[in-house]
């Protein structure tokens, strides 16, 4: 539950046990362990991340590519440092093989033409259309927005759509939009609607335990 405590940066309410504001991202708690754009466990739901000022589309683009471009600029001074220390050695020594190491792990840098250029998920070709059946049974439906939770592992932030009662991929229809996807879905005589304000390439979707997964390139 939210306590009286709000953020002295943006003023958001606060739960007791948060150690970072979800709203800004400042650290509350001085022994406090980062743990990510979204906080602890990175892993909110979408209406905490909307309440008081939370997160926009804008925002939260900038935040992913950040982090980004910040490993970037690190391990491309590094690069940089150890291609020079090659080029002075002496041509009567051996050698010396170049190792990048970040975070104790080893970088293999064999072929590598830029630093860190990135590897491209493939994007999912859109739109991803119900038949003509279901799309009259969703017409006839009452519309309902499902719950939804926001989670971020890696390069990916995957959307959970809970959907009760949904089996198949051919309950679900996915629309690009200017400003992100418009999502239905057929469910036990339900119809579900949800609009997704970040503008993210999709790279994959699946259905598992009556949630729709939405995963999208967060590095776009």
């Amino acid at each position: 539950m939210f306590t009286k405590r709000k953020c002295k940066r943006c003023g958001r309410k606060l739960k007791s046990d948060f150690d970072f504001c979800p709203g800004c991202g400042i650290k509350l708690n001085n022994n406090a362990k980062a743990g990510g754009m979204l906080g602890k466990n990175d892993y909110v739901t979408e209406p905490e991340m909307l309440i008081g000022g939370g997160f926009t589309s804008g925002i939260l683009n900038k935040m992913l590519s950040g982090a980004m471009k910040m490993l970037e600029k690190e391990m491309s001074k590094e690069f940089e440092k150890n291609v020079k220390k090659a080029q002075v050695q002496p041509q009567s020594q051996p050698k010396t093989k170049v190792r990048l190491m970040i975070n104790g792990k080893e970088i293999n840098l064999e072929g590598m033409q830029k630093p860190l250029e990135k590897q491209k998920s493939e994007e999912k070709e859109l739109p991803i259309n119900f038949s003509k059946e279901k799309q009259k049974e969703f017409q006839k439906l009452k519309k309902q927005e499902p719950k939804t939770n926001i989670r971020r592992i890696g390069d990916k932030l995957t959307y959970e759509l809970e959907i009760p009662g949904i089996k198949s991929t051919n309950d679900i229809s996915i629309l690009k939009l200017e400003s992100g996807l418009e999502v239905k879905a057929i469910a036990n005589k339900k119809a579900y609607l949800k609009n997704i304000l970040i503008n993210m390439p999709l790279i994959n979707y699946f259905i598992s335990d009556g949630k729709l997964f939405l995963e999208m390139n967060a590095n776009e």
